[in-house]
């Protein structure tokens, strides 16, 4: 089969099927193809990403797409250990310019709300104030495409001002999930964040 064109395909998954050979690297091109996809319809993304085992980096070097994925879900464990006290992580080197951040439970009125990287930073110092002896378990990582999902718990003790809450030393242990979108340079894009905001108010006393 001779080199397949790199330029966004059409709706003909035969124009896919030989990206290894392609100079430009196979997950730069997965997502900047991504919203002709969506559009067209036609085009699945899990079977773009499928039809190829290799992606050629930037660089030159080639990876294979389980190394890609691991390298992801690494970046993704970095990220939530940033919250741990006994971590000292950069979250410059983990998420990209213009990341963002959905996380419902912290917003202010009903409805999601999304933090820039910088605001997500504010929000992890002063957690860090609040609860300084935090522990994070990662329970579990599930990984498709371009996006890493982490189920996590956090467990710390209340010993400062938190929610305008004056420190209670109540322990408290609560769970959620992020979800993690990348880009080609393996940095995170955008997240997504549940976690059970409910347990940890109601043991704090923030509700009944």
């Amino acid at each position: 089969m001779n080199k397949t064109d790199c330029s966004v395909p059409d709706s003909r998954i035969d124009n896919i099927v030989k990206l290894p050979d392609c100079s430009t690297p196979l997950i730069e091109f997965t997502l900047a193809a991504t919203p002709y996809m969506a559009m067209n319809g036609e085009i699945d993304l899990a079977a773009l990403e499928g039809a190829a085992r290799y992606w050629q980096r930037s660089g030159g070097d080639t990876v294979t797409k389980e190394e890609v994925v691991e390298e992801q879900k690494a970046t993704s464990r970095k990220s939530i250990q940033w919250w741990d006290s006994n971590f000292q992580v950069e979250p410059d080197s983990l998420f990209a310019p213009g990341y963002i951040n959905y996380q419902e439970p912290i917003a202010a009125t009903e409805g999601e709300k999304s933090v820039t990287l910088g605001e997500l930073k504010a929000i992890v110092a002063s957690y860090h104030s609040a609860f300084p002896g935090t522990m994070v378990d990662i329970l579990m990582q599930v990984a498709e495409s371009y996006r890493v999902a982490t189920h996590w718990t956090f467990s710390g003790v209340q010993k400062g001002t938190y929610q305008g809450l004056a420190p209670t030393e109540k322990s408290v242990t609560w769970a959620g999930i992020s979800i993690d979108e990348y880009n080609a340079d393996g940095k995170i894009t955008q997240s997504w964040v549940v976690w059970d905001k409910y347990t940890m108010f109601r043991v704090l006393g923030l509700i009944d």
